[in-house]
């Protein structure tokens, strides 16, 4: 029987790589083309940027005219990864991944798809380098104060703490809100700038209190289900939830402060 000589076989290994190489570059460009496609249907213009130029930094074409903003790059080559992912495990003696990442979550292909073993056993990232972690803005943060010097932004004194001793959230509601528009884009708005700015009235964020839950209709609450009421006791549509699996920095549980969303109208009672 001939032995297949070693040349033979670094050979076949080479044209292999090429060939799933290829395949996964078709891949990606039938990908793109789909969703260019999608977005043009919807009357958007979408333009591919090459992986060398975000990784340089280079902004696209014509990127201030059409934003309508300076380009900024991250040079994060795994956005969709959080900073709370690049954390220290000792070599495994600590599991902080257990908290987002379970093998039922994933079985059921509900919330985060990868199940316990992927992340802690493998600690299989994009980017297998563990100890370079791509959130600049954590590890250097006098890198923001240097691009807001830059930019002719006024930077707070540090021991200066008052600004945020202030109630600037009914303020900007009112400015963004004032014509009463609900909607998820204020299009009539008079500041544009403000037309995204979400139509939650802090005024509704008071703890419920069962004997009087509107202070005399004064004021909204968040009821015992954590759905957000106005001051007639109407469902506005927004409700206070939790993320997995944690049940702190709610309403629900004595805070005003957590995350908030809004339900589409076929689900507000």
């Amino acid at each position: 029987m001939n032995r297949i000589k070693s040349p033979h076989v670094m050979l076949l290994v080479t044209i292999l790589i090429l060939s799933a190489g290829l395949y996964t570059c078709k891949h990606l460009a039938d990908v793109e083309d789909q969703l260019i496609n999608d977005l043009k249907k919807k009357g958007l213009t979408a333009e591919t940027i090459s992986a060398e130029n975000f990784y340089k930094g280079i902004a696209p074409a014509n990127f201030e005219t059409v934003a309508g903003a300076t380009y900024k790059p991250s040079y994060n080559e795994e956005p969709e990864i959080p900073p709370q992912c690049w954390i220290e495990t000792s070599y495994g003696t600590q599991n902080a991944c257990k908290y987002c990442h379970t093998d039922y979550l994933a079985d059921i292909e509900h919330g985060n798809s990868f199940p316990l073993a992927e992340d802690q056993i493998l600690y299989s990232f994009p980017s297998p380098n563990l100890n370079r972690i791509l959130w600049q803005n954590i590890i250097y943060p006098q890198d923001i104060e240097r691009r807001l010097k830059a930019s002719g932004v006024e930077i707070p004194s540090i021991e200066d703490v008052e600004y945020v001793r202030h109630n600037n959230w009914l303020t900007t509601y009112n400015k963004a809100r004032g014509n009463k528009n609900t909607n998820w884009v204020n299009n009539n708005t008079k500041n544009e700038s403000l037309a995204l700015f979400p139509a939650l009235n802090p005024n509704h964020l008071y703890p419920f209190t069962p004997d009087n839950p509107t202070n005399n209709g004064n004021n909204g609450y968040i009821d015992k289900d954590g759905f957000v009421r106005c001051e007639q006791e109407q469902y506005t549509g927004w409700r206070a939830i939790n993320f997995f699996p944690y049940a702190v920095f709610t309403p629900l549980t004595g805070s005003v402060s957590g995350i908030y969303i809004r339900l589409p109208k076929d689900f507000m009672m």
